[in-house]
């Protein structure tokens, strides 16, 4: 069965009207059921593939006024029989069917036509919410959720995608609290922060959180031990064991999270901040953690033995290197042994008064955009300054690295 050729417009507007009545009631008498197109030109485009006739009636501004014929009236009708036959389809039918007669398309191979077709239904029966349920993009299971009636809703406990799980939860309150176990044990961070947030775990379930890693700064901003007073829950509390740990783990967020405002001297936060907890960022540290510990306790943090513990290690080069002249020179030859471009354009601007030797600023030069743009303009001035520059200590050396 061959369909008229109609643009994807004329489709939808086609689909939107075909089962109108042909007649209404206005004003006393009988007029033609019309509709506008988009513009008086998209009304005569229209009139012209058979499908539709300009409303006669509707003169002015109103001849963009369109009715259904006949002819229109058939196609629809072929098409949507096509549709049910499952027969193929060009894709701006199936988009028109999508908007208008979603059940057809419920199974189209194009995901975003499917989605759209979701998007029309209303609530869905137990056949149609299995098709979707295994659906690998969860874009169309997050619509699902609307269109699932709240005694079905149980169809989900499969569920792992935090979107979803979020929109389950706003559904039916309790929904995650209910599976709190199972969604921590699948593993995921956003899982154990969804637990966290709305899942009300108990003493034992948040110790297992904690000791997972998967969530440290979700697990102090939320079970503190000042954060049941501030909003008056009765939920659990961290135990100092607990913070320890978290502290431990090192996560850059929560570790901020701790640091963050002020603390005074009798601020159980500051006691908790030992020199065994400071030797043991210094080994096992990540270079954000690093970052994050030069913002807040940089004097404590980065002495001299725990800057040596760091570069052996070979991690948080910038960091470092924002110490500039409180690094010795051998710990900026160890620095240089793994610094990247950054972190040697840091060293450069940072470290005014600690002095190089001539191997660190032939390395400074080679890796160092900032540095070797400075020294160029320095050997240009001396280039200048000397016909013939000499220099035992190896100034000779570094120009001619520079070219």
């Amino acid at each position: 069965m061959s369909l008229r050729k109609l643009s994807e417009s004329q489709w939808n507007l086609l689909m939107a009207h075909y089962g109108e009545p042909e007649t209404r009631e206005q004003w006393g008498g009988t007029v033609p059921n019309s509709f506008e197109a988009a513009s008086a030109n998209a009304a005569r485009a229209a009139a012209r593939t058979g499908c539709f006739a300009v409303d006669d009636a509707a003169g002015g501004w109103r001849a963009r006024r369109l009715t259904v014929t006949g002819m229109g009236r058939d196609t629809a009708r072929d098409a949507i029989r096509m549709a049910e036959a499952g027969e193929p389809l060009p894709k701006a039918i199936r988009r028109a069917l999508a908007a208008h007669e979603p059940g057809l398309v419920l199974a189209d191979p194009d995901p975003k036509i499917r989605l759209d077709a979701l998007k029309h239904m209303g609530m869905l029966t137990d056949g149609r919410l299995d098709s979707f349920l295994d659906d690998p993009d969860p874009t169309v299971r997050l619509e699902l959720v609307d269109h699932t009636p709240d005694d079905r809703l149980h169809v989900f406990g499969k569920e792992t995608d935090p979107g979803v799980l979020t929109k389950l939860e706003y559904r039916a309150t309790g929904w995650i609290a209910d599976r709190a176990v199972r969604l921590f044990e699948t593993g995921s961070p956003d899982a154990a922060w969804l637990v966290l947030r709305y899942g009300r775990p108990d003493a034992a379930l948040l110790r297992r959180i904690v000791e997972s890693g998967l969530a440290d700064r979700a697990c102090w901003s939320l079970y503190a031990p000042d954060a049941a007073a501030r909003d008056g829950s009765d939920r659990p509390t961290l135990t100092e064991k607990d913070i320890r740990l978290l502290l431990e783990h090192g996560d850059p967020d929560m570790v901020g999270s701790y640091l963050s405002g002020w603390m005074p001297d009798d601020d159980p936060r500051r006691e908790r901040l030992t020199e065994t907890l400071y030797d043991h960022w210094a080994e096992h540290g990540s270079a954000g953690l690093l970052e994050r510990l030069s913002l807040s306790v940089e004097k404590e943090m980065f002495t001299p033995r725990r800057v040596d513990m760091i570069l052996e290690r070979g991690s948080g080069a910038a960091t470092l290197a924002r110490l500039g002249d409180g690094l010795s020179s051998a710990q900026v030859d160890m620095l240089l042994a793994y610094a990247d471009a950054h972190a040697m354009d840091v060293l450069y601007r940072c470290r005014r008064h600690g002095g190089y030797t001539p191997r660190q600023l032939r390395l400074l030069a080679a890796g160092s955009p900032d540095a070797r743009r400075a020294m160029r303009e320095a050997a240009g001035l001396l280039a200048r300054l000397c016909s013939d520059p000499t220099d035992p200590d190896g100034l000779g050396a570094i120009l001619a690295t520079l070219g």
